[in-house]
């Protein structure tokens, strides 16, 4: 028994250990990708104002594509968790929330448009995979800083990306975060399931799938960088 416990102890403390370090490895890459479209981005003067600064590689950017468009990724590192402490924790270890942005949809059942997103969440009344609107993802509203993510696509594989996204709806939300996950879904989970249907793993590590593994995949371009501070937003556009 004590040799059990001992060897149980063992693997405890170095699957922490990979989580650590895989979680270090992950935030230094996000950093980089942060860093890399900052250090390409020029200020807009004529764009900007008192409390909006937008910064862009491409001016012909401009004004574009500020939230995603077709099959993006809109992540958010900001944990939902208010509590001080836990919530830079989990931010750090497993990010806040992720959604699948739409395009022009219509089926016998389904209507989304291309200022919608498709995410599933612990915080609906419903706990469902569902549509939700992009502008969730402004100053005003859930998600002021958040990371606009492109993954290198055909048009037939996003098409596929998103008629898997769609085949979710209505699924229910998975708060194991392990179990039953064939059936239920968490945001990030749900993200990777999509790409998975075209064999791109957006998670190599084999562990859960994080915000963070996501931001952090080489397979997933930063294209845009929005965050507040002292009131003021700042965009940054590839």
């Amino acid at each position: 028994m004590k040799a059990l416990k001992r060897v149980s102890l063992t693997l405890l403390i170095c699957l922490i250990s990979y989580i650590i370090v895989t979680t270090i490895c992950e935030n230094i890459s996000i950093d980089n990708k942060v860093k890399d479209l900052k250090e390409n981005c020029i200020l807009d003067e004529t764009a900007s104002t008192e409390y909006s600064r937008f910064y862009y590689k491409d001016k012909n950017n401009r004004g574009k594509e500020l939230l995603g468009s077709y099959c993006d990724i809109l992540v958010t590192t900001d944990s939902s968790v208010e509590i001080p402490i836990i919530h830079d924790v989990l931010s750090t270890l497993v990010g806040g929330h992720a959604a699948l942005c739409g395009i022009y949809y219509q089926d016998q059942y389904i209507r989304i448009s291309d200022e919608q997103v498709i995410d599933t969440t612990s915080n609906n009344l419903e706990k469902t995979a569902t549509i939700s609107p992009k502008y969730s993802w402004t100053d005003t509203h859930d998600f002021p800083n958040y990371y606009v993510l492109r993954v290198k696509l055909t048009e037939q594989e996003a098409d596929i990306v998103f008629n898997e996204a769609v085949s979710f709806l209505g699924d229910p939300y998975n708060e194991t975060f392990i179990f039953n996950t064939d059936k239920t879904h968490y945001c990030s989970d749900l993200i990777k399931k999509c790409f998975d249907k075209v064999n791109i793993d957006l998670n190599p590590d084999s562990l859960g799938t994080t915000v963070t593994d996501i931001l952090a995949s080489k397979k997933c371009e930063l294209i845009v960088y929005k965050y507040i501070e002292n009131g003021i937003s700042y965009f940054y556009v590839k």
